[in-house]
């Protein structure tokens, strides 16, 4: 990767540019046991008097995720990730999952009251997934596994916790 600094007067200005492994998020998601895949990374950060300002996008090339709750797992996994100070924008995300597909768009605000720290509010979420025969396992308590191939539309929304997950 690569980086510039811009130091001038009381303002600070980096541009970042670089490949990530995703071999990395292991280290950052509980639960992820695997990872491999690439994933590039383009934006400034400016610091100023008026505050910091976050923006670029992560994207992401042939992902392929595995842990405890991706069972199978996600391969294939590529698209966007758009930053822009507190609010995250999926443009898309798109990944196979078992003989299925899975489809992502959506927002996530970390901070969608600005007169608050971000420390002391839930994000503000919806985001929309379309499942296309995706299988899905996941462990229970009374039986080994549960499985099951999902279809449809499901939705995660809400401007504080508890969210709701709905879906046809």
């Amino acid at each position: 990767g690569k980086g510039e600094f811009d130091l001038n007067d009381s303002h600070l200005s980096t541009q970042i540019e670089g490949q990530l492994d995703a071999g990395l998020l292991t280290q950052w998601l509980p639960g992820l046991s695997q990872a491999s895949g690439n994933i590039s990374v383009n934006g400034n950060i400016d610091v100023g008097e008026d505050g910091s300002r976050i923006r670029g996008e992560a994207r992401a090339e042939n992902v392929f995720l595995s842990g405890q709750y991706l069972t199978p797992p996600v391969t294939s996994l590529n698209g966007r990730i758009v930053f822009q100070d507190s609010k995250i924008e999926i443009p898309s995300l798109t990944a196979s999952k078992g003989n299925g597909l899975v489809d992502l768009i959506g927002t996530i605000d970390l901070q969608p009251d600005v007169d608050l720290p971000i420390s002391e509010q839930d994000p503000s979420v919806a985001i929309r997934a379309n499942i296309r025969s995706a299988m899905f396992r996941w462990p229970q308590p009374l039986f080994d596994t549960v499985e099951t191939n999902i279809e449809g539309q499901i939705e995660l929304v809400g401007k504080s916790r508890p969210y709701l997950l709905n879906g046809d």
